[in-house]
């Protein structure tokens, strides 16, 4: 019996993982990135592997709150996180430092997006992306290119929302397609 519930675990640990794998390599998508758009940095990483994240998380959530699969996918990210900052050199004094404010950084964002999706105003939505795709790069994005990415954004909810949650699970989460200029 004992064994069963380990098995379980492993085996949700693993969703969890593959899922967060599908998320990871769309924030790794080169049309986020270059000139005029998001800064190819740490911080400009982080924002599109945010936006991706909470994408998925919310969609998970939306199709069954009782599984929870969602918080699987998050304990996923935090721990690909915690490796990236110590391959990045980060002390083992430091990392949890580190962890603990990006965590917090994920759940504001999160919080943004969220009413703003709540909201149904497009542009309440395009303020929140813009706002915090802004403070993370060292140049302004263009005003073009961060109205495609809210429209990408929105694209993208209502194709999560949309999936099968079998499907989702089965296949993975299909992000809208980035056209961006």
């Amino acid at each position: 019996m004992v064994l069963s519930f380990l098995s379980r675990g492993k085996t949700r640990r693993k969703l969890g993982e593959e899922l967060y794998s599908f998320v990871r390599d769309a924030a790794r998508n080169p049309a986020f990135f270059g000139e005029g758009k998001i800064a190819d940095s740490v911080d400009g990483r982080f924002e599109i592997l945010v936006m991706h994240g909470f994408l998925l998380m919310r969609a998970l959530r939306q199709h069954n709150q009782v599984e929870r699969v969602d918080q699987l996918v998050f304990d996923a990210m935090i721990r690909d996180l915690d490796g990236a900052v110590r391959e990045l050199g980060a002390s083992d004094t430091r990392v949890g430092r580190r962890i603990k404010s990006m965590a917090q950084g994920f759940f504001g964002r999160s919080k943004s997006y969220h009413e703003a999706l709540e909201s149904a105003d497009p542009a309440q939505i395009h303020e929140a992306l813009a706002r915090n795709i802004e403070a993370s790069c060292t140049t302004k994005p263009k005003a073009a290119f961060l109205k495609e990415v809210s429209d990408w954004f929105l694209a993208s909810n209502q194709q999560l929302v949309g999936q099968e949650w079998e499907v989702l699970l089965r296949d993975g989460p299909k992000f809208a397609t980035t056209k961006f200029t």
